[in-house]
């Protein structure tokens, strides 16, 4: 049996796409000495000395549904990755894993699960029950990054693209996944395509040269996966190559420079969307946001809502077509006040906290359990 360190924390990510975990890795580094902390990318082929480094930790801390403890006695903190719109866990009709209990005893494993707010509480309880004594209300440690001085933003911007910004317009589109290959909900490929490639037209490019303005592709991590498995991806790069204003965000490029997604988010001046999570942490921001969301019937067949009516949940301009989403991007950029009213009632039945210190949070609640057990 291995004997556990007390003041060992190990954290686990799948990539750098928003990461809890990356945020709250980089803080510790940065802000304590007590803590001896490592962050293991998930790659099912980690070295002896993770591994060893893994079953010793007092503290092991996830950004997804499979926590697994290592050891007996080790405590188990689970961040997620995001406020949910979409139906989750057992409250996914079409999850393959839903009848399998897994979410349920995966659950069971966590000892503690961070919480934006009351509402994040209710909502991810509906779909991964557990015990109402495991939340802590501690806002999530990616929204840290979001708060960024702009000028470090700038500097990540630059390392990573080669693009100084100045008076151009960065619009960010970030959908949720749509094709994972192996859950029940999956799109036809016709239709995801369909989806993406109203945004790769000569007319939408032509837009985007109007008002000088840069779009920035950033595909959710599940999406890129398969995309690249199977071969797919490829009509991506093709739709994208020689397009100049238009810029696919890689995980390999954030991975390459330690940088996580969320530390760029601050150069943009505007957020497209469809019913992913980021639009809620996006408010943060107290920037605009457009749901661009063509296939609403679509996505509410195979996906389906925790709630409705969307109009009332989502925080941007609802676009149901290309056309209108170049108005409600005109419309965005133009009035830094678009949509402002719903876009604040919206940020504060979300958010409990609403700054840059929820890494601090969870830092005082791990070191409080420390120094509790010893």
């Amino acid at each position: 049996m291995e004997s556990l360190v007390s003041n060992r924390i190990t954290l686990f990510t799948g990539n750098f796409s928003g990461s809890n975990t990356v945020a709250l890795y980089k803080f510790l580094k940065s802000n304590q000495n007590i803590f001896d902390v490592k962050l293991i990318i998930r790659s099912g082929n980690n070295s002896l000395e993770e591994l060893e480094f893994i079953k010793t930790s007092r503290f092991l801390i996830y950004t997804a549904y499979d926590p697994i403890k290592y050891s007996d006695g080790q405590i188990v903190i689970q961040t997620w990755h995001g406020f949910p719109l979409k139906t989750l866990g057992v409250l996914n009709q079409n999850d393959c894993l839903r009848d399998n209990g897994i979410y349920v005893d995966s659950l069971a494993r966590s000892d503690i699960v961070l919480s934006y707010s009351k509402t994040y509480q209710t909502f991810y309880n509906a779909c991964f029950p557990t015990f109402a004594s495991k939340y802590y209300i501690t806002g999530m440690p990616r929204n840290d990054f979001l708060f960024l001085p702009f000028e470090k933003v700038k500097e990540n911007l630059e390392r990573i693209f080669g693009i100084c910004k100045s008076s151009e317009k960065f619009i960010l589109f970030s959908p949720t996944y749509k094709l994972s290959g192996y859950r029940g909900d999956d799109y036809l490929q016709t239709s995801y395509f369909e989806y993406l490639d109203q945004i790769f037209s000569d007319e939408f490019v032509s837009f985007l040269d109007e008002i000088n303005s840069v779009l920035f592709l950033k595909l959710h991590p599940v999406e890129k996966r398969f995309l690249e498995s199977s071969g797919l991806i490829k009509k991506i790069f093709q739709s994208v190559t020689n397009r100049q204003r238009i810029f696919l965000i890689k995980d390999e490029d954030l991975k390459r420079n330690f940088t996580d997604l969320y530390e760029l988010l601050p150069c943009f001046d505007l957020l497209i969307t469809d019913y992913s999570s980021i639009a809620y942490d996006w408010l943060l921001t107290d920037k605009p946001v457009v749901n661009y969301i063509p296939d609403r019937e679509l996505y509410k067949k195979q996906r389906n809502f925790l709630v409705e009516p969307l109009e009332l949940w989502v925080p941007g301009a609802i676009a149901k077509n290309v056309h209108e989403l170049q108005r409600e991007i005109q419309n965005s950029l133009s009035d830094k006040n678009y949509q402002k009213n719903k876009r604040e009632l919206l940020k504060r039945i979300v958010h409990h906290y609403m700054d840059s210190k929820s890494s601090e949070r969870v830092f005082n609640l791990i070191r409080s359990i420390y120094e509790q057990i010893g």
